[in-house]
């Protein structure tokens, strides 16, 4: 079960990607297939991981196994993409992806503190803005204060601010 605080942060950077998609438009190539952001192995909060894998046990036994073969695979550096993308590069368990898949294509805010001065950086797909000289504030993903909710939300849910690794917890949990 999603949690509803965790559900409504969701919403909010889905509703901010598609405020992105209408005013940019065609400026924003993600589409169904396009599988670049997704060359890893996620590293995620219980508060996201466990629907992940209730959404993987719901695949056909067929996908599941793939996706197992997929996570094995990836835990011994035999691949690179996410364990959940099929072959087309499409994800498995879209609707159920956690928030850095969501955020992905979006403008990113990176801030980081060195000493007592915070750096702060712009982060592009390099596929999307092409040509845009300023982007909207609104359209802009503050990933460092989204990262921020998120643990503090796994904490309220009973996490313990313990990241795990998709692959293994798919090899863990994902039933044959």
């Amino acid at each position: 079960m999603v949690h509803p605080a965790y559900a409504r942060l969701v919403q909010q950077v889905d509703a901010m990607f598609v405020q992105a998609q209408n005013r940019y438009g065609s400026l924003i190539a993600c589409e169904p297939g396009c599988a670049d952001c997704c060359q890893q192995d996620l590293s995620l909060l219980a508060l996201e991981i466990h629907p992940l894998l209730e959404a993987a046990n719901e695949l056909d036994n067929p996908e599941r196994k793939q996706v197992r073969r997929a996570a094995r695979a990836l835990r011994d550096g035999q691949r690179q993409a996410c364990a959940l993308l099929d072959e087309q590069g499409h994800c498995r368990v879209h609707p159920h992806r956690p928030l850095i898949c969501r955020s992905h294509g979006l403008a990113l805010l990176m801030r980081s503190e060195e000493g007592e001065q915070t750096e702060a950086e712009l982060s592009l797909c390099p596929k999307n803005f092409i040509g845009v000289a300023k982007i909207a504030g609104d359209c802009v993903l503050d990933l460092t204060t989204m990262q921020t909710a998120l643990a503090t939300l796994d904490n309220l849910a009973g996490g313990h601010g313990e990241r795990q690794e998709l692959s293994a917890a798919l090899l863990a949990m994902l039933i044959e």
